[in-house]
């Protein structure tokens, strides 16, 4: 009996490890090289609301972001004469102005409040069209040449929401300092307060030729990021290390240029960590 015990613990002790692994299998399409811009919302059309005459302000309707349409009273101000004239003008609307908004949209400043004593022409709030809401992409000089106008990118924002943009005309000036150049891009899209920052993605290549892809976990790299190899699983149930040529790449994907892998082919995708050519591997997923 102890020889018996003694010979089954050596058989347990020579079963090689199995390490438990997803996969995946090639698909085919095409990537679109990208780079990354950053993209501010701006309003290319604001109304500036001002004063009148020399006035009082009696009463301030709005605050900043308050959505306003056009006609709607946003100020009331009262002369310096009726100031002076005191209880004369009781009852009256003599020397009282309503100031009114000239166009809907929402109120992106207001520089005076109930209280104030403004000059003729002085500046009260301004008015921001939400409609003129567009996406300023900041472009560097060297990659202006994928931004023409017409050009199509995609606008991600924070939230992780993707929208499509057209570009327009780039703006008259330029960053002295980053020396790149801001360009309108247009996307029909929900109101987005003015300053927020998202990322642009601007097409470079576009060949539309179908290649080999595997999702970004699938691949491996050495430290230098100068080689890339994937693990297949062969008919035995272990692992085999397969050199590959990558292309283009995105968020979740990678073209694989090549060797050819065919469409049974089972690629390791989560569990890979320090396997090598012959571990044995369960596939779970």
């Amino acid at each position: 009996m102890s020889c018996n015990g003694k010979s089954q613990t050596n058989d347990n002790a020579e079963q090689p490890p199995v390490t438990d692994v997803s996969v995946t299998t090639i698909s085919y399409g095409h990537i679109d090289k990208e780079i990354e811009l950053t993209a501010v919302t701006a309003f290319l059309k604001k109304n500036i609301i001002t004063a009148p005459n020399a006035s009082f302000i009696t009463a301030c309707y709005v605050q900043p972001g308050t959505v306003v349409r056009s006609g709607q009273t946003l100020y009331r101000l009262e002369s310096k004469e009726r100031e002076a004239l005191g209880e004369d003008v009781v009852g009256t609307n003599m020397g009282i102005v309503d100031v009114k908004a000239t166009t809907s949209g929402i109120v992106a400043d207001v520089q005076q409040q109930t209280g104030s004593y403004v000059t003729e022409g002085s500046p009260l709030c301004s008015i921001a069209n939400t409609s003129s809401m567009v996406f300023e992409v900041e472009v560097p000089t060297e990659d202006m040449e994928y931004a023409k106008a017409g050009t199509t990118c995609r606008i991600i924002l924070p939230d992780g929401r993707t929208i499509a943009a057209v570009l327009s005309t780039p703006l008259a000036t330029m960053n002295i300092n980053t020396q790149v150049q801001q360009i309108p891009a247009h996307a029909k899209t929900a109101f987005l307060p003015e300053g927020l920052r998202a990322k642009a993605l601007l097409k470079t290549t576009n060949t539309g030729k179908s290649n080999q892809i595997l999702p970004k976990s699938a691949i491996q790299s050495d430290d230098n990021m100068t080689s890339f190899w994937v693990l297949k699983i062969i008919a035995n149930g272990s692992v085999k290390k397969i050199p590959v040529t990558i292309g283009n790449s995105n968020n979740s994907e990678t073209e694989i240029i090549a060797p050819s892998f065919s469409e049974s082919d089972k690629i390791v995708t989560s569990g890979s960590y320090q396997l090598q050519d012959g571990d044995r591997v369960r596939i779970i997923k």
